[in-house]
């Protein structure tokens, strides 16, 4: 039998039974009751009234109040590439029963957090007297009168509590950048947006980044949800400003599978946990393999033997890491956060040092984990990041091994360098892209009581600064790990495993490739003074930026506001 549709005077009156209801404090076992009379009276499904309204719990939590699902029909005109005439379109979802109902206590849009009315909420006030308490302590850093910073924010529909913070504190409402994606939000949000005289733009943030060239000096970015891939792309590409300050708020709890493997991975890398269980694994073969070491053998055939050991080392710790289980805690979560604002920006190929170099590096990831990515919803600039890094890791425990082998026979400095390949290849990371570097961090965690269930959220603040002098001196060293690296890419895209011919004279590290018809092509050199100059100035940032450091930075308790 089909399902037959209300018509608006059938809908306004259900509301006004439920409104009448909660004034009069009516139980949810009588809610649900009167939900069962409605569906039975009107003759629709349990579904078709839970769609007409939904629930949100006050910030106050004393009491249920009624929140309708009404999608702006003036919104229509908003541009949108996904734009649709149905009744109910892929940006709503109907409550199926009680229990789904209470899951979704809100609205039934499934970005509903746009409707929450946040301006009311106490902790969310605490919230933003805190964010703005960090900037008023660090603001000076920012190297700008208030007048000239430019904000970007995503401040919900009623803007007002939030830009009327950054207006007190002299910042141009012109300067004011405010984006919202729900197109049923638009109309209202534009019109609270016009009467602040702040400038709204509508989309998703990963679509409206990209199209944005003013560099903001102030973001803040407040994720309805927890931490996903698509919020680390909109992070990277953020046009941010030298000195920036940048606040990020996100849900901590439920991620994804793949992406708690994500967390995880990027955990081990920034506690360099990958690297030691390598180094440790190597040591240990090494310990039984003497022909490395026996001065009978060929220098080429030791150093061929020592890379082999080396790449056994690697999938011995790769094939231990994989197969472990994952507990995502509190303390994982603050370490994708930290790396966040460390990356803000870095996803733009403006903001690189050699941008076509990174752009041409083949492609890495295998079709299985392009299909986990999505890879056609993502930025091309995120994709080309995301496989520089890959890149880079693969080189790191192939190519770069002889390379430290050969350095250690090369004199004192030689010797010296050979120690601080791992270091090196992180700076490489850092100078190629534009790594930010913490000067002031503050971190928060509170429970949003929007719903039955109180939610947690984390938010981390910081002052931020790229030192872009200083990459451009470091910039012959990491040109140098990253030719080294797309050689690396290509081989193994090639499925062919060349050797690499590192030899020192003097000052001078030459590189040298073995083709397949037995020539060498020179492939790439750089002066050991160089790589000396660019790692003393890796570790004057590092001791000028301590909070740079994961170590140092969870040292920073989360304060709880409540």
């Amino acid at each position: 039998m089909a399902i037959r549709k209300p018509d608006q005077r059938e809908k306004d009156e259900i509301r006004s039974a439920f409104e009448r209801a909660i004034e009069e404090q009516a139980t949810k076992e009588q809610i649900a009751e009167l939900r069962k009379n409605l569906a039975d009276r009107f003759h629709l499904t349990l579904q078709q009234v839970s769609s007409i309204c939904a629930w949100k719990r006050n910030p106050n939590g004393e009491k249920l109040s009624l929140e309708p699902t009404k999608v702006n029909q003036e919104a229509k005109d908003v541009p949108h590439e996904n734009d649709e005439n149905s009744e109910l379109t892929n940006d709503q979802e109907e409550v199926e029963d009680l229990t789904s109902f209470r899951k979704s206590p809100i609205s039934t849009h499934r970005k509903s957090g746009a409707w929450t009315d946040y301006e009311h909420s106490q902790v969310k006030e605490k919230w933003r007297t805190a964010e703005m308490a960090i900037f008023d302590k660090h603001r000076n850093s920012l190297l700008k009168p208030p007048e000239e910073l430019q904000v970007l924010c995503t401040p919900g529909i009623k803007c007002h509590m939030e830009v009327k913070r950054l207006l007190e504190r002299g910042i141009r409402p012109e300067n004011i950048l405010a984006v919202e994606r729900v197109r049923g939000a638009w109309s209202e949000f534009e019109s609270n947006c016009k009467a602040l005289g702040i400038v709204p733009r509508f989309g998703e943030l990963k679509e409206v980044l990209p199209k944005l060239r003013t560099k903001f000096d102030v973001v803040l970015l407040d994720f309805l949800g927890q931490y996903c891939l698509s919020n680390q792309e909109i992070v990277y590409q953020i046009p941010l400003e030298n000195r920036a300050m940048i606040a990020i708020n996100m849900g901590g709890k439920r991620e994804k599978k793949d992406v708690q493997k994500a967390m995880q991975k990027e955990k081990d890398t920034a506690r360099n946990v990958t690297a030691d269980m390598i180094e440790t694994r190597a040591s240990e073969l090494l310990r039984d393999a003497i022909d490395c070491s026996n001065p009978n053998i060929p220098i080429d055939e030791r150093r061929a033997r020592w890379h082999r050991l080396w790449k056994q080392a690697y999938e011995d710790v790769k094939g231990q890491l994989d197969n472990r289980d994952i507990t995502v805690n509190d303390d994982l979560r603050d370490q994708e956060l930290d790396s966040l604002v460390h990356c803000a920006g870095i996803g733009r190929s403006d903001h690189w040092t050699f941008p076509k170099l990174i752009q041409n590096i083949p492609q890495m990831f295998d079709p299985e984990k392009l299909k986990e990515l999505r890879r056609e919803e993502f930025n091309q600039d995120f994709i080309a990041l995301k496989n520089f890094w890959t890149a880079l890791d693969l080189c790191e425990r192939g190519v770069f091994a002889p390379f430290k082998y050969a350095l250690r026979g090369s004199g004192p400095l030689g010797k010296q360098i050979s120690q601080k390949i791992a270091p090196l290849v992180d700076m490489t990371g850092r100078a190629a892209v534009g790594h930010n570097l913490v000067t002031h961090l503050a971190k928060y965690k509170y429970f949003s009581r929007v719903s039955e269930t109180p939610n947690p959220f984390l938010t981390t603040i910081a002052f931020v600064e790229c030192p872009k002098d200083v990459y451009r001196k470091q910039q012959p060293a990491a040109h140098f790990f990253a030719q080294l690296t797309k050689e690396a890419a290509q081989d193994q895209k090639d499925k062919k495993e060349r050797k690499y011919n590192f030899s020192v004279d003097g000052d001078k590290v030459s590189v040298k490739k073995l083709e397949d018809n037995g020539s060498q092509r020179s492939l790439a050199g750089i002066n050991i003074s160089q790589l000396l100059e660019a790692m003393q100035l890796y570790e004057e940032q590092n001791n000028k930026y301590p909070l740079n450091d994961y170590e140092q930075s969870k040292k920073i308790e989360r304060e709880l506001l409540g």
